[in-house]
Formats: C-alpha cells, structure tokens, sequence
C-alpha cells in the first residue's frame, strides 16, 4: 500500500481561489477533502511494515498550534504545481522531530507546502505572479495540528486517502 504522513488543511475560501487563478492556469485542482500537507512520502509499504509504521507515526508530537497559510507559490520552469505554504519555523522544526524519530528527512530538499493546483497550462504568467502576489501575507487557510498517516489509493475520480493512524 501507497503510504504518506501529512497534516490536514482548511482553506478559507477554496472556491473563491479557484475562481481567482483559472483565467491563468488550467489544471487538475486537489479536491478540497484532499488538502494536506505532506511531511514524507514514504511509498510502498508492505503489511508486514504497517505495525512498525503506525508506532513511529504515534511517536511524532503534534504541532504546537494551528499554522496559517500566507503564501502562495509555484514548482517548475514552466509552472507545473500551484501550492500555498508559511514561513513558519516550526514546519522545520516538526521536521527536525521527526528526523530524530527516525524518518528519513532531506532537510535541504524539504520544501513544506500544501499542493493546490496541478498545472498544465499556464497563461499570461506575469499577471499570474501578480495575483499570488495580492495574497502575500494573508491567511489563505491553516495548517492543523495533527499529523496522520494516510494511505493512497487511486480511485476512478482520483486520489482517494484513508487515514490508518
């Protein structure tokens, strides 16, 4: 089974931000029930691994408090994901916990960030930019403070994620 720790979000006005973005990009946006934000992939994990993964997961404290969402970015030349994150310092400090539970954390790579939008095409990118700019720094949604272990699994509409602990 496809597996992945993450913590669950709410967006303030989701539909409203699609709204707001689709005259420059078109894509696959994540399904509202779908938001997270992934802390590891940990891919295919077999039955016999699941008991040990549950007990590292339940080993992971919880964040402190709710984190606000206050920035909206992009992945790729040309853009190919439309996400919202936080300067936050504790997302890398969680990070850090978990590392020192034993997760294999890439801290340079780690980029925490709640994907939005899978673009395939992206039109007039330069107004594009200056509408994530006109969000910087206001709360877009928040970041809840559990932290669960979900499995992936691919249903005929899309991803469908079950939480298991």
């Amino acid at each position: 089974m496809r597996l992945f720790i993450a913590s669950p979000v709410t967006l303030n006005d989701y539909d409203r931000l699609q709204e707001r973005f689709s005259p420059f990009l078109s894509g696959k946006w994540v399904e509202r029930e779908n938001l997270h934000l992934t802390w590891k992939f940990l891919g295919k994990v077999t039955a016999e691994q699941l008991d040990d993964t549950i007990e590292k997961v339940r080993r992971i404290p919880l964040l402190e408090k709710e984190i606000p969402l206050t920035v909206l970015g992009s992945f790729g030349r040309p853009p190919r994901l439309f996400y919202a994150t936080t300067p936050n310092p504790l997302l890398r400090k969680k990070a850090v916990d978990m590392q020192h539970i034993g997760w294999d954390m890439d801290l340079k790579r780690f980029h925490p960030h709640v994907t939005l939008c899978r673009i395939k095409l992206l039109k007039e990118r330069e107004r594009f930019r200056q509408k994530m700019q006109e969000y910087r720094n206001r709360t877009i949604g928040t970041i809840h403070p559990q932290i669960h272990l979900y499995r992936s699994e691919q249903g005929k509409r899309g991803p469908i994620y079950t939480i298991l602990a």
